[in-house]
């Protein structure tokens, strides 16, 4: 009999016990994601023997180091992460790291594409939009130098931040709680709730925090239902992939977490302007869903987990 998303993950060690020791194991890497800059920061000031402040903030932080520098010992953080997501699946559970992918235990090339494309083309849009009824939103600040030299980093780690979360979110703590509630829906809200408030620390929250705050909780539900519709992480991990691209290299805004060398910024974000574009996007993206995964919509009420 074909098992379900959430049920591949009774194949191997699927006790309580070993679940509750690989989701603590895997979120306490991802609180200690900040270490390895705070580790060099501190080695800087023990080797220049300066008293500099370490920083109160993310911004402050990243301002001990050239950008492309501290980006990449931030995410880095990241990389940690994935090997705890992978020493939870392999070894902790023993099983396939192929179960965290799909329903068919394996990597699906075509709903990755699938992802991708819409992904790019429903942020190009999103902006060409924007651009028409609003040509002042945008300013171009490109800096030649300061991108190229940053544009190999957000190659290398962006996949890999956002393969990290997808495989917790998405994939471990929705199947650990899809297999303890028994229901996929649940599992779905409660991931989306914990992605979106391991978010509430970035510095985006200040321009306004109940909306901000929504659209976090907002995405982590638009991406987990990636999951329920296609049965797998990778439609989800390519929006999560193009979305952080297209706010690491193509627009920035003065509060991001990540202001780093873009093409354009958004001088003076409106939170309201924001969540709005949030729901059309939130919109649009269901309804594609529903027809590129139209042979899966039975499922969606037949199949409680």
């Amino acid at each position: 009999m074909s098992l379900s998303y959430i049920k591949r993950a009774e194949q191997g060690n699927h006790s309580a016990l070993s679940f509750v020791g690989s989701i603590i194991l895997c979120f306490g890497a991802l609180l200690l994601g900040s270490l390895p800059l705070i580790m060099a920061i501190g080695f800087k000031k023990i080797l220049s023997k300066t008293d500099e402040p370490l920083g109160n903030n993310l911004e402050q932080l990243m301002g001990h180091f050239p950008y492309p520098i501290s980006y990449a010992l931030l995410m880095s953080g990241f990389v940690i992460l994935l090997g705890a997501v992978w020493f939870s699946i392999r070894v902790i559970h023993k099983r396939k790291f192929g179960t965290l992918w799909s329903d068919q235990d394996k990597f699906r090339v075509k709903d990755f594409l699938k992802g991708l494309i819409f992904s790019i083309l429903i942020f190009a849009i999103s902006d060409l939009l924007m651009h028409q009824f609003d040509p002042g939103y945008h300013t171009w600040v490109f800096n030649a130098d300061k991108f190229w030299a940053f544009l190999p980093f957000a190659i290398i780690f962006v996949p890999l931040q956002t393969l990290a979360e997808e495989a917790l979110f998405r994939g471990h703590l929705y199947q650990a709680i899809g297999l303890a509630t028994k229901n996929k829906w649940t599992a779905l809200v409660i991931c989306s709730i914990i992605f979106g408030v391991f978010h509430f620390g970035n510095s985006e929250m200040g321009i306004n925090f109940w909306k901000m705050g929504l659209i976090y909780i907002g995405t982590g539900l638009m991406i987990g239902l990636t999951v329920v519709f296609s049965k797998g992480i990778e439609f989800g991990w390519a929006f999560h992939l193009v979305n952080n691209m297209y706010l690491t290299l193509i627009v920035t805004f003065p509060t991001s977490s990540l202001n780093g060398p873009t093409l354009y910024t958004i001088p003076q974000p409106s939170a309201d302007r924001i969540l709005l574009e949030f729901f059309i996007q939130f919109a649009i993206f269901v309804l594609a869903l529903a027809v590129l995964y139209r042979k899966n919509l039975k499922t969606l009420l037949t199949e409680s987990a």
